[in-house]
C-alpha cells in the first residue's frame, strides 16, 4: 500500500496544467499499487515546488561586486532585473554597458572602470532609463561616460579622467543631471552634451587639463 500526500489545491492545479500529474494521483490513494508511479510522482512534485518557489521569490534588490577579487561588474550588470542597485569596489578592469532601466552602480566605498582599450567608453549607457551612477572614476575609455540612444542618467561623484575624447558625453536625444564631478586630462572635452540632449549641472563641476573644453552644452 502506498499513500501519497495531499498536494495543495494551487499546486495542483500548476501540475495539472503542465502535464506533470492526474486528477485521481494527486489525492489521497488507499488502493494497493504495486508500480513507482507513486515515487515518481513525489520526485516530480518535488521538483514543480522548488521551481514555483525560485518563480515567486523576488530578486534581491542589491548585490555586490568586488573587481579586485575578481568579479566582473558586466557580468553583475547583464544579470540586473530593472530596479537593482550593484555595490561595486576595486579596479574594474573592462568596458562596461548598461542596457536596463532604472539600474543603480554605487562605487562602495569607491571604485574604479578602467578600460583595456581607448576603443569604447569605461561606462556606455545605451538608451536605458532612471540609471543612476555614484562614487565611480571613469579611467582610458574613449569616454568615461557615454549616454546615448535616449538614454537618462543621474550621476554624482565621478571622475572621468585619461579618456581618448570627451570625459563625460551626453548624446543621441539623452537626458543627464550631474554633480559633483572631476573631468581632467581628457582628449577633448571634460563633458560635453550634443544632437538635442539635456545636461544639468549642480554641485561641484571641475575641468582641468583637457584637450579643448571644460563643461560644453
Amino acid at each position: 500500500m502506498r499513500t501519497i500526500r495531499r498536494i495543495p489545491t494551487t499546486l495542483a492545479a500548476v501540475a495539472l496544467a503542465f502535464g506533470l500529474a492526474s486528477g485521481p494521483a494527486l489525492a489521497d490513494d488507499d488502493d494497493d499499487d504495486d508500480d513507482d508511479g507513486g515515487s515518481s510522482l513525489e520526485q516530480r512534485v518535488e521538483h514543480l515546488e522548488r521551481a514555483l518557489e525560485e518563480l515567486t521569490t523576488p530578486p534581491p534588490t542589491e548585490v555586490r561586486v568586488n573587481c579586485n577579487a575578481g568579479d566582473s561588474l558586466q557580468d553583475a550588470v547583464d544579470a540586473a532585473p530593472p530596479g537593482q542597485t550593484i555595490f561595486v569596489s576595486g579596479t574594474c578592469r573592462e568596458h562596461v554597458m548598461v542596457m536596463t532601466d532604472k539600474v543603480s552602480i554605487i562605487g562602495y566605498p569607491s571604485a574604479s572602470i578602467d578600460a583595456p582599450t581607448e576603443k569604447s567608453p569605461a561606462l556606455d549607457v545605451e538608451g536605458a532609463q532612471g540609471v543612476r551612477l555614484k562614487k565611480l572614476d571613469l579611467l582610458n575609455g574613449l569616454n568615461g561616460l557615454r549616454a546615448r540612444r535616449g538614454a537618462d542618467v543621474v550621476a554624482s561623484n565621478l571622475v572621468a579622467r585619461g579618456n581618448a575624447e570627451d570625459g563625460i558625453k551626453i548624446d543621441e536625444t539623452s537626458t543627464a543631471e550631474v554633480a559633483d564631478i572631476l573631468a581632467e586630462q581628457n582628449g577633448r572635452s571634460g563633458i560635453e552634451a550634443l544632437r538635442s540632449s539635456s545636461l544639468t549641472v549642480s554641485g561641484l563641476i571641475s575641468a582641468n587639463s583637457n584637450g579643448r573644453f571644460g563643461p560644453r552644452p
